[in-house]
C-alpha cells in the first residue's frame, strides 16, 4: 500500500510541476481575449502580455550572461562569496532572526503607505471598509440609515434596513477601527507584514526541520516582497487575511508538536486564527481549514505523532475557539443582509456575484475557458510580481516539482499551500490586476516559501562542469550569476515599481482633503456618471444592475430616467452582457468618458444632446474630483461634528435639500476652476455659478440656502 501511494504523489507532484510549467509557458491568458469576455478579459490580456514580454525578455538576458559566465569564470567562482552570505544569513539566532524580520516588514510596509501612497489607500475596497471602520471606531457596527444617501453612498457599500456598510465581512473592518482607535490605522498593514514574515519562517523551521536556510529566505521574501507590501501596505484586507493564515499554521505547527496542556493553548490560538480568517476573507479560510490545516493534522495522525485521545482534545479545542467567530460572523449577516450565510457581496451585486460559472456582475462570462485563460494569468504575474525579478519564479516552481526527488511531508503541505487557493479562485469570477493578481496575495506567504526552496535547489542540483565541445562549462557557476543578476535586478526594480504605484499612478487617490474652519459641508464636484451612480444606488438598486445600466445606456437616456421617473425604466437596455453595439464612449476631459450613442455625434459639430445632458458635460468642463478618497477622512452621517464633511456635488437644485438638513455647516466646493487646475476649496455660491450657471444656481437658492450659502462666500 505504501508503495502504491508513494508512486501515486509523485505522480501528483510531476502533474502540478507540468501544470505550473505549462500555464506559464503557453500563453493561455490571450484566452481571455474574448468578445464575451468584455472590457475586462481584453484587459488582463493586455496586461499579462506586457508584463509576460518583459519577464521573458529579462530572463533571456539573464540566462545569456549567466551561460557566458559559466564558460569564461573559473570553476567555483562564487562559491566564497555565496558561503559568506548564507553564514551571515544563518548568524543570527533564531528568536533574534525573527524579530528582525518583523521590524524589516513593518518598516518597509510603514515606508511603503507613507511614501508611495502618502497615507491613502488606492482602491475602492479599502475605501469602503474604511468608512465602516470609522463608525466601529466610534461604537457604532454601521452608519445610520441615509435619507439623502447619494451625497454619500459609494461603491462596494451597501444601504440596508439596518444601516450603511461595507459589502465585506467585518474582521478587517474591525482591525482597521482598532488602528484608527490608536491613531495609526497605518500600522494594521504593517504590523500584519510584520507577523507573516516572522511567523513563515518559524513555521518553516517546523515544517521543513534542517532547512535553516531554506527557511530564512522565505521569511525575508515575505518582509520585503513588492507584491504582498504593496497590497497590505495600501490597506486591503489582503494583507490581514495573510497573516491570519500564517498564524493558523504556526499554530496549527505547534498544537501537532506540543504535548499536553500546552498544545491545547496553541489549538485554541489555531481557532481563533482561522475564526478570524473566516471574518476577513471566509472562502480563503475554507481553503486553509481543508487544503492545509487538515492536511497537517493527518500527517500528525499518521506518523503516530498523536493519539486518537490527544488528537481530540485538540480538535476540540480549536473547534470550541473558532464557532464564537463563526457564530458573530452569521449573526453580522443576519442583521445586515438578511440571513448567516448571506454576505455583503450578494446583497451588493446580486447572485452574479458568486463562485462558479456564468455570467459575472458586468454581464461577461466566466465559463472553463476563462478559468483557464484567468489562472494562466495569474501564474504568469505571480512569477513576476511576487520579486519584481525577471525570473520566471512560478515556471521555476513547476520545474522543481517535475524534476526533484520525493517530495518531503512538509514540502507537500507547502505546496498544498500555495496551489488550492489558485484552484480556489479558478472558480471564482473576478480577476484583478492592481498591483499584481491581486486574488493571490492571500497564498504570497507559501509561494515566496516555494521560490526560496528552489532558489536554493537549483545550484545545487546543477553539476560543477560539464563538457561543452572543446571547453568546459560550470552549470553551477551560471546558476549562482544568473542568481546574483536576478537579486541584482530586483533591488533596482523594487523601489521602482513601488514608487511608481504612487507618485503619477492615480494621483486623484492622494489628493489632500480641503481643511475647513469649523463644521462645514465641502460639496466635491465628481464626474456626471458618478451622480447618475449615486442616484441609482439611492433608489436601491444593487450595483450590478447600476453598472449593467450604466455600461449599456446612453447615459442622456440614463438621466431622463432619473429626471422623469418614467417606467419601467424608460426603455433602458438592462440585460447584462459583455459589448453592447451602437454606444460609444467620448472623453469629456482624461479620465472623465461620457457613454453616448453614435448619433449623438455629427461630424462636424462634436457631440449633440439634449440641453440638461449637454448641462451635465458642461460642469464637469474643467475635469472632476471623485468625492470616495474623502469621504472616510471627513465627518460622517450620525458621528459628532469635527470639521469638514464631504459630499457628492449632486446640482444645486439636488445640493439645496443637503443644505437645508445641515443648516449649521458652512458649504463650499471642491472643485477644478481651470482646464487641467488643481482642485481647489472654492466658495460655494461662486462655485456653483460657475459649473452650473448662473441662472440655475439662482434659482436652486432657498430663502434659508441663499442666506446660508452667501455667508459662506464672504
Amino acid at each position: 500500500m505504501g508503495h502504491w501511494q508513494a508512486r501515486a504523489g509523485d505522480g501528483v507532484r510531476r502533474a502540478v510541476g507540468a501544470a505550473l510549467i505549462l500555464l506559464t509557458v503557453v500563453p493561455f491568458y490571450r484566452l481571455a481575449a474574448w468578445e464575451q469576455a468584455g472590457l475586462a478579459g481584453r484587459s488582463v490580456a493586455a496586461t499579462v502580455a506586457a508584463q509576460s514580454a518583459f519577464l521573458w525578455s529579462g530572463a533571456f538576458v539573464i540566462v545569456l550572461l549567466a551561460f557566458l559566465a559559466g564558460v569564461a569564470a573559473p570553476r567555483g567562482a562564487w562559491e566564497r562569496p555565496f558561503g559568506v552570505a548564507g553564514a551571515w544569513l544563518l548568524k543570527p539566532s533564531a528568536r533574534a532572526y525573527a524579530l528582525g524580520l518583523a521590524l524589516a516588514g513593518l518598516a518597509v510596509t510603514l515606508a511603503f503607505t507613507a511614501l508611495s501612497m502618502d497615507g491613502k489607500p488606492n482602491l475602492i475596497d479599502a475605501m469602503a471598509q474604511l468608512v465602516q471602520a470609522r463608525y466601529w471606531a466610534a461604537g457604532q457596527l454601521a452608519g445610520p440609515r441615509l435619507d439623502l444617501p447619494e451625497f454619500w453612498f459609494i461603491q462596494n457599500t451597501v444601504l440596508t434596513p439596518e444601516g450603511w456598510v461595507s459589502q465585506y465581512p467585518p474582521g478587517h473592518v474591525a482591525l482597521l477601527a482598532a488602528g484608527m482607535a490608536v491613531g495609526a490605522v497605518e500600522l494594521v498593514g504593517a504590523l500584519a507584514v510584520a507577523v507573516a514574515a516572522a511567523l513563515t519562517y518559524l513555521s518553516l523551521r517546523r515544517l521543513l526541520p534542517g532547512r535553516e536556510i531554506e527557511a530564512r529566505l522565505a521569511g525575508l521574501f515575505v518582509a520585503v516582497g513588492p507584491f504582498f507590501v504593496a497590497q497590505a501596505g495600501s490597506f486591503m484586507n489582503h494583507g490581514t487575511a495573510v497573516a491570519f493564515s500564517v498564524v493558523a499554521v504556526y499554530a496549527a505547527l505547534r498544537t501537532r508538536d506540543g504535548a499536553a496542556w500546552g498544545a491545547v493553548g496553541w489549538a485554541l490560538l489555531l481557532g481563533v486564527a482561522l475564526g478570524m480568517l473566516l471574518t476577513i476573507r471566509p472562502l480563503h479560510a475554507v481553503v486553509m481549514g481543508f487544503g492545509v490545516i487538515l492536511p497537517i493534522a493527518v500527517s500528525a495522525v499518521r506518523a503516530a505523532a498523536l493519539d486518537g485521545r490527544s488528537a481530540a482534545a485538540r480538535a476540540g479545542a480549536t473547534i470550541a475557539a473558532g464557532v464564537p467567530f463563526v457564530v458573530l460572523l452569521f449573526l453580522y449577516n443576519a442583521r445586515f443582509f438578511g440571513g448567516p450565510t448571506d454576505f455583503g457581496y450578494t446583497a451588493a451585486w446580486g447572485e452574479g456575484h458568486g463562485l462558479g460559472f456564468h455570467r459575472d456582475p458586468w454581464g461577461n462570462v466566466y465559463n472553463l475557458r476563462m478559468a483557464l485563460a484567468y489562472t494562466s494569468a495569474d501564474l504568469t504575474a505571480l512569477g513576476l510580481s511576487l520579486l519584481e525579478t525577471p525570473l520566471p519564479l512560478v515556471t521555476l516552481v513547476g520545474l522543481w516539482l517535475l524534476l526533484a526527488r520525493k517530495l518531503e511531508a512538509g514540502e507537500g503541505i507547502l505546496v498544498a499551500w500555495a496551489v488550492t487557493p489558485v484552484l480556489a479562485s479558478a472558480i471564482y469570477w473576478h480577476h484583478t490586476y492592481f498591483m499584481g493578481p491581486r486574488m493571490l496575495t492571500d497564498a504570497a506567504a507559501p509561494w515566496s516559501a516555494l521560490v526560496a526552496l528552489v532558489l536554493v535547489w537549483l545550484p545545487r542540483a546543477a553539476p560543477d562542469a560539464v563538457s561543452l565541445g572543446g571547453s568546459r562549462l560550470h552549470p553551477r557557476t551560471a546558476v549562482r550569476t544568473g542568481l546574483v543578476l536576478a537579486a541584482l535586478a530586483a533591488a533596482f526594480l523594487i523601489p521602482l515599481r513601488q514608487a511608481q504605484r504612487g507618485g503619477d499612478f492615480l494621483p486623484s487617490l492622494r489628493i489632500e482633503p480641503p481643511r475647513t474652519t469649523g463644521p462645514s459641508l465641502v460639496f466635491v464636484h465628481g464626474a456626471w456618471s458618478g451622480r447618475q451612480f449615486a442616484r441609482l444606488a439611492a433608489g436601491g438598486r444593487t450595483l450590478t444592475a447600476i453598472e449593467t445600466i450604466l455600461r449599456q445606456n446612453d447615459n442622456c437616456a440614463v438621466q431622463r430616467y432619473l429626471d422623469t421617473g418614467a417606467a419601467p425604466m424608460g426603455g433602458l437596455d438592462l440585460d447584462p452582457r459583455p459589448v453592447t453595439p451602437g454606444l460609444v464612449e467620448v472623453d469629456v476631459f482624461p479620465g472623465n468618458t461620457v457613454v453616448v450613442g453614435a448619433g449623438s455625434l455629427r461630424r462636424g459639430e462634436g457631440l449633440r444632446m439634449d440641453p440638461p445632458c449637454m448641462a451635465e458635460i458642461e460642469a464637469d468642463r474643467n475635469g472632476i474630483v471623485d468625492v470616495a478618497p474623502f469621504v472616510w477622512q471627513g465627518d460622517l452621517p450620525g458621528l459628532e461634528p469635527r470639521g469638514a464633511m464631504y459630499v457628492r456635488d449632486m446640482g444645486p437644485e439636488s445640493n439645496r435639500r443637503l443644505l437645508a438638513a445641515y443648516p449649521d455647516r458652512r458649504p463650499w466646493v471642491f472643485a477644478r476652476n481651470g482646464h487641467g487646475a488643481p482642485p481647489a476649496l472654492l466658495p460655494y455660491d461662486e462655485a456653483m455659478a460657475w459649473l452650473w450657471g448662473e441662472d440655475r444656481a439662482l434659482a436652486a437658492r432657498s430663502p434659508g440656502g441663499s442666506g446660508q450659502a452667501s455667508s459662506s462666500s464672504r
